[in-house]
């Protein structure tokens, strides 16, 4: 393999001189010292088939030391000599003459001794060369001109250090050699270190000058960015980087872009001005997202050092019952849910080590078939971390029970981290099953039955192995909703109950008025009537139930009907009267790139605080969907999943008409909301949150309803929502004991705004 520097330790005697044309200095042919110090030659050489051929006459050609910490000084020493430069230092290194020079910036540390009894011998390749000089203005003292070879080099599958020469403009003379090929020139103030003008690429033409005028742009930026690479990186496996400089959301690779062993070279020009985000990486090494501000008529120089792509430990604590072999470790990309590193656990499995993992917000996973139980972790920044792993089993198991029997049964449970595990009650109802986190609700469906499943949200999650029994009341309430005119049966009517009720303790004790308020609680649920219109309701609490239905072409129950349910009602049979629109008022929707918005829901409410429906419809295949004439004013939301959900005042039609509205954008990636202390450490579970876009503020549920998600954080802090229009929003989330003032807007002035494109994940600190 051809190296760009052989350094080598010889003999104090050139291998290619006869011994009677060693130099005529002091030179201890015992000890290889000039001096005191060890002695350095350096040679031009030439190699033919990848194989030193010949040493060229050293006569013409000079050899330049340029030490790191001070680029802009040159020091010269004629090549074929012994020489012993500042000790202690480390050099650029290259030779040049008789319009040849060597392309590689080659790198050495000398420090006076580096071979005990022997000097140092460079043999170093050279190439076709041509020099860049500037026009006669250029007489600043304060500007110094460097070039960079702007060409990627790789000699096999090694990559070079391209050649980077630098000299203050008035010291530049007849002009810098540089080798055959691309060249970039810029000119920096010394003093500030600002990058002043930037060239285009321009080609070095061998045995010629070529004059260059580095330039700023006039209503436009220009950008240079040099990365370095971590000292004992593999230059083979990291030499192809990719860059890309993302601004206003479109991402824009550079110009020019030139790799070499130790740095990469990227340009970029005609950049509009304004915020940009410059990205790298490869397979091994990454820089994170850096911000930079481009001022029109600027150029801007970037020095930045890319890092290995971090690394992940992962921490196993298991319960025995779990440690058996089905077992599978997942690290995902919480941006877009790609799996990013999948590994099968063996039986006893320790502790695992992922590398080279994306610079991002990412979610380890251990996927059981109990379940998963998952945690997150942020490599944003591009530092190593680990994870702990330490799922605690919680055993719950009990009876169900339909009236005074026990009653098989299809249950399933969902976890505050919204996972599912489904058990079966046996013919005596009884059930048991094991979970990963802690229990949030319950949906069980009577095997044998027509009732609608029974459903029950615990507010205080389940995080200990219990006895759970669930007492399922035998009396049966069934609904027929009617056309409140003819008396005909309305089918597919949807029907939305609240049956609210206190729970109480084994003996039941009476309660007072405000006991009884403190401890009602309500369940929520919807379903839809048969084709004759009827539906047979889930076993109800005692306690009250709110009954309403809406149908398309019908104006929403002003009231709900009320019944009052007790521990040992009989059947009961009522009825849902609607009263039918005279006038209709036909919608078209439209989706952004203009096509029929096929399917989009369309929901109107009274008031976005309030939130009580008036009217539910979803589109035809051509998004037109009737709002019937002669409703009341109110909000009208409308989603679909190809576009970002809307937000409209409306008013009552009169007669006959078409209305069109097109539906906004979708923002490319989803809203991840974690929800911070007011100190902002630690996350904050359960946490309610009002989201303002375009000006609308949201909440409760009709933030529900428009994202498809709950209106409050989860057991972790986190709020995530899809289907947003790409806008600029504002997020307020507050205390339980704010909960009022909350409601009633004097927090509103402390929301946190949120620019878009949005960020990965936005923190927002509650209001306490």
């Amino acid at each position: 393999m051809l190296l760009a520097l052989a350094l080598v330790a010889v003999a104090t005697v050139p291998v290619w001189a006869r011994p009677d044309e060693v130099p005529a200095f002091f030179l201890d042919p015992a000890t290889g010292e000039l001096g005191g110090h060890r002695a350095v030659v350096v040679y031009a050489v030439a190699y033919a088939d990848g194989r030193l051929d010949h040493f060229h006459d050293p006569r013409g050609f000079e050899v330049h030391f340029v030490p790191l910490d001070a680029l802009h000084t040159e020091l010269v020493f004629p090549s074929g000599q012994w020489f012993r430069p500042p000790a202690q230092r480390r050099y650029r290194a290259w030779v040049e003459g008789n319009w040849q020079m060597s392309p590689y910036g080659n790198r050495l540390s000398y420090r006076g001794g580096p071979f005990e009894g022997r000097g140092m011998v460079g043999a170093f390749p050279i190439v076709p060369a041509g020099r860049v000089a500037l026009p006669a203005e250029y007489t600043d003292p304060g500007l110094v001109l460097r070039l960079f070879r702007a060409t990627a080099h790789r000699e096999g599958d090694l990559a070079r250090e391209e050649l980077v020469r630098e000299l203050a403009t008035t010291e530049l003379g007849e002009g810098l050699l540089m080798p055959v090929g691309p060249v970039i020139a810029g000119l920096w103030h010394r003093s500030t270190g600002r990058l002043r003008g930037l060239s285009r690429p321009f080609d070095a033409i061998a045995r010629d000058t070529v004059e260059v005028s580095p330039r700023r742009p006039k209503e436009h930026a220009h950008l240079l960015v040099r990365l370095a690479r971590p000292t004992g990186a593999r230059m083979v496996e990291d030499y192809d980087v990719a860059l890309t400089l993302s601004h206003a959301g479109v991402r824009r690779p550079p110009d020019v872009v030139a790799p070499a062993a130790r740095s990469v070279l990227a340009a970029w020009y005609d950049l509009p001005p304004g915020p940009s985000t410059l990205r790298a990486g490869s397979d091994a090494l990454a820089l994170p997202p850096m911000a930079l501000d481009l001022g029109a008529g600027t150029v801007e120089y970037v020095s930045a050092d890319l890092a290995a792509r971090p690394a992940l430990d992962v921490q196993l604590d298991l319960p025995a019952r779990l440690n058996d072999g089905s077992l599978v470790l997942a690290v995902k990309s919480l941006r877009n849910g790609t799996v990013v590193r999948r590994q099968p656990l063996s039986a006893g499995a320790g502790n695992q080590r992922f590398e080279r993992l994306p610079l991002a917000t990412l979610e380890v996973a251990l996927e059981t078939p109990l379940g998963t139980f998952a945690r997150q972790v942020d490599l944003s920044a591009g530092q190593d971390d680990y994870v702990l792993l330490a799922p605690e089993l919680i055993l719950v198991s009990g009876t169900v029970y339909h009236g005074e029997e026990g009653h098989p049964a299809s249950m399933r449970f969902e976890t505050t981290g919204r996972a599912a595990s489904e058990a079966e009650a046996d013919k005596s109802g009884f059930y048991e099953l094991l979970l990963m986190e802690p229990l949030r609700s319950v949906t069980i469906d009577l095997t044998g039955t027509e009732r609608a499943p029974y459903f029950d949200f615990f507010p205080k999650a389940i995080a200990e192995d219990t006895v759970l029994d669930f007492h399922l009341p035998d009396a049966v309430v069934e609904v027929n909703v009617l056309d409140a005119i003819t008396g005909d049966p309305i089918p597919g009517a949807s029907i939305i109950l609240r049956n609210t009720f206190v729970e109480r303790g084994a003996d039941n004790p009476p309660l007072s008025e405000d006991e009884r308020r403190k401890r009602e609680k309500a369940v929520n649920q919807q379903m839809l009537a048969d084709e004759s219109g009827a539906a047979r309701l889930p076993p109800l609490r005692e306690g009250r139930l709110e009954a309403r239905a809406t149908a398309e072409g019908y104006r929403a129950m002003l009231e709900p009907l009320e019944l009052e349910i007790e521990s040992e009602m009989s059947d009961q049979f009522v009825e849902l009267l609607l009263e039918p629109f005279s006038d209709t008022a036909r919608l078209r929707l439209s989706l952004p790139d203009g096509a029929p918005a096929a399917g989009a829901e369309v929901m109107m409410v009274d008031t976005l605080a309030g939130g009580r429906q008036l009217f539910a419809s979803r589109a035809d295949m051509q998004g037109i969907l009737e709002i019937p004439g002669g409703s009341a004013a109110g909000i009208l939301l409308s989603r679909h999943p190809s576009a970002g959900f809307a937000v409209r005042p409306w008013q009552p039609v009169e007669g006959e008409g078409e209305i069109a509205l097109d539906l906004p954008p979708r923002a490319p990636q989803a809203l991840r909301v974690r929800i911070l202390d007011s100190a902002g450490r630690d996350p904050v579970a359960g946490a309610g949150l009002a989201l303002w876009v375009d000006g609308w503020r949201l909440s409760g549920s009709v933030l529900a309803w428009l994202t498809g998600t709950r209106p409050t954080a989860d057991q972790t802090g986190l709020w995530m929502a899809s289907n947003l229009p790409r806008a600029s929003l504002a997020i307020l989330s507050w205390a339980t004991a704010k909960r009022e003032d909350a409601y009633a807007g004097r927090l509103d002035a402390l929301a946190t705004p949120v620019a878009s494109p949005w960020p990965e994940q936005v923190d927002v600190y509650i209001v306490e």
